[in-house]
């Protein structure tokens, strides 16, 4: 019976050093700053980067899957991307495009507060709607971004 209040107390501590961990390493992410990262040539250099690398899933395009894939990733201090991670997903194939693109994306200009570069969390919607007009499943890879 003695090993049941230590078996108890050291799950407690294992457990609580696992909360601090990840505390510290959300705690240095930000969600507001006063700059926010930016994509290499803007918004539409962006938009033009997704649609030119992003291809529809054949699986979707066969379940006729529509829908907005809601991604979450961390722009690092040194603009690079990290913790890419879905918040919202469609499925089909859809998802895992979403992520492979995002893994592709050149270095962002990072973020910055009071003048300091920091990580920041951004969440991006990804778009995926079929062209209704008849055309080969070939012809409808190109998903519309907002």
């Amino acid at each position: 019976m003695k090993t049941f209040p230590a078996l108890l107390l050291l799950f407690l501590a294992l457990f609580s050093i696992n909360l601090n961990l990840n505390a510290q390493v959300e705690s240095d992410t930000n969600s507001f700053v006063d700059e926010a990262p930016s994509y290499p040539g803007g918004e539409n250099a962006r938009v033009k980067f997704i649609e030119k690398n992003l291809k529809y899933p054949q699986d979707a395009i066969l379940k006729n899957i529509e829908g907005t894939v809601h991604i979450r990733f961390i722009v690092e201090k040194d603009g690079s991307i990290s913790n890419i991670s879905i918040v919202k997903g469609i499925g089909s194939g859809c998802d895992e495009e979403t992520i492979r693109v995002v893994k592709l994306m050149p270095k962002w200009k990072p973020g910055t507060n009071k003048g300091e570069k920091v990580r920041v969390y951004l969440t991006m919607p990804v778009k995926f709607r079929l062209e209704k007009e008849d055309k080969k499943p070939e012809d409808l890879q190109k998903p519309v971004l907002f």
